[in-house]
């Protein structure tokens, strides 16, 4: 059972063992739940029912703190910067930080006249712009990807309706060039949908997620060019080694994002597959494939709505737009690490109290120990500490429980008001093992600690702090 319901803990506490005072209840008990709890107390009083009451709190994870009675995470969420205030965020798609500054494609422009790259400094204030609207020299439909390269001194616009990547000077923001004609085309020359652009030690990466190349399977390709543009290739696309686009295969198909990491004089080559999973390619050793990174168990056959990535040394960070939540991913053992963030269909309300919450999660990117990212819907950027990764919950450690003689566990129940989701796990004294409920009635354990966890993302500064009520030990007269 192991309800966290403050329902429950009324109902289980009081109607089976003062039901005197069920009109107190009224409000939060229906009827469903009296039936229930009817039930439940009609099986349990045949074996002298009692209950043990749980106060004292004697650990709690870093960044918690219990302060007369109330549970409060110490690490706020972070700032937020929205349209409200910045009218030059709209609809943003991605973001890369680049030697200090933002890097952020908006997707379109409300009056068709704002300019939708902009530049931020470190503190999101507005640099300068890149580019227009409008069908002349240098002008492009909406943007899917921006960014700016050290090694050629120049800004680089995604623009995927006309087929190509747009170039810029550093110095005077004018337009330069282009990469790929403008004729939808899968050789390289010529390139189709591009969606997103990064840069590596051997030169520039544009992902693009549709043209069928020569003797592939399907739609979608990697093309590479040296710096200099004299050299390109084409080295990953569907079919190129008799499969359908699997990332396992050395293929892509119909990818979404790219990210590259260099390392030790290697380019390891990070995409987004359309077919939901992350391939890692090594470009130094004929794309060797490094790496498949699949959606974690803990969201199997859920719709991701995966948007964009980033990867530092330790983790993968994902954008999931159908879910509301950043998932990131260990690299190394390829286990859910966390997930933050709320979906929430709210377009008009930017005030702090949706903080934590997002519509149209898109862009993301990791500076320092925080982490940023873009909402499309909501036209704004947030910013979180990676310290509401570095475990998968907080939890708090209740005082020993000592049960009476022959008395078993029967369930144990609490409630963190606006807290809906927890797990309860007994812990041995020693803090060496710990068992879910079931085990411990199965090991007849006597003396234990109680610990609760809550997920990281069920904090935002909406719901920083909780009520902390007691737990209860339902026990129950032991029959072997």
């Amino acid at each position: 059972m192991s309800m966290p319901n403050h329902a429950v803990i009324a109902a289980i506490t009081e109607l089976v063992y003062r039901p005197e005072l069920q009109s107190n209840h009224k409000d939060i008990i229906t009827s469903d739940l009296l039936r229930g709890i009817s039930s439940l107390a009609g099986s349990i009083q045949r074996r002298n029912p009692g209950y043990i009451r749980v106060d004292n709190v004697e650990d709690k994870s870093e960044g918690l703190n219990i302060s007369n009675d109330t549970l409060t995470l110490v690490n706020d969420w972070g700032v937020k910067v929205n349209r409200l205030r910045q009218n030059y965020i709209n609809n943003p798609v991605s973001i890369k930080n680049i030697q200090g500054r933002y890097y952020i494609a908006n997707s379109e422009s409300e009056d068709n006249t704002n300019k939708p790259c902009v530049i931020l400094d470190s503190n999101f204030n507005l640099e300068g712009t890149i580019g227009s609207i409008g069908p002349g020299s240098g002008q492009y439909t909406t943007a899917s990807d921006f960014a700016f390269s050290s090694q050629k001194n120049k800004y680089y616009v995604v623009a995927p309706e006309e087929h190509k990547v747009l170039t810029y000077r550093h110095d005077t923001k004018a337009y330069v060039d282009s990469i790929g004609s403008g004729t939808a085309g899968a050789d390289g020359d010529d390139l189709t949908s591009p969606v997103a652009i990064d840069f590596g030690r051997l030169g520039i990466y544009v992902l693009c997620s549709g043209g069928t190349c020569a003797g592939a399977s399907g739609t979608g390709f990697l093309a590479r060019y040296s710096f200099d543009q004299e050299f390109r290739d084409i080295p990953l696309y569907p079919g190129k080694h008799g499969g359908n686009g699997e990332c396992y295969r050395g293929e892509i198909k119909n990818p979404i994002d790219i990210h590259i990491q260099s390392v030790g004089g290697e380019d390891l080559v990070y995409i987004l597959n359309g077919t939901g999973e992350v391939g890692v390619f090594n470009s130094d050793k004929n794309w060797q494939v490094q790496d498949v990174i699949n959606v974690p168990n803990e969201y199997s056959g859920v719709s991701m709505g995966y948007k964009k990535i980033y990867a530092d040394f330790d983790n993968l960070y994902l954008t999931a737009a159908n879910l509301g939540k950043v998932i990131v991913i260990d690299l190394k053992t390829k286990k859910l690490v966390g997930a933050f963030g709320m979906l929430t269909d709210e377009s008009s309300n930017n005030s702090d109290e949706t903080l934590g919450y997002f519509n149209g999660l898109s862009g993301i990117t990791v500076v320092g120990g925080n982490v940023v990212v873009t909402e499309s819907i909501n036209n704004r950027i947030q910013v979180f500490g990676k310290s509401l990764l570095k475990d998968n919950d907080f939890s708090i450690v209740y005082q020993n429980t000592h049960l009476p003689n022959s008395r078993d566990i029967l369930d144990i129940v609490y409630s963190f008001k606006g807290v809906t989701v927890g797990d309860i796990k007994i812990v041995t004294l020693d803090n060496l093992n710990e068992y879910s409920i079931e085990n411990a009635q199965s090991r007849r354990l006597e003396q234990f600690k109680i610990k609760v966890k809550i997920p990281a993302y069920k904090f935002s500064r909406k719901n920083s702090a909780f009520e902390v009520a007691p737990i209860y030990v339902l026990i129950q007269e032991y029959k072997p």
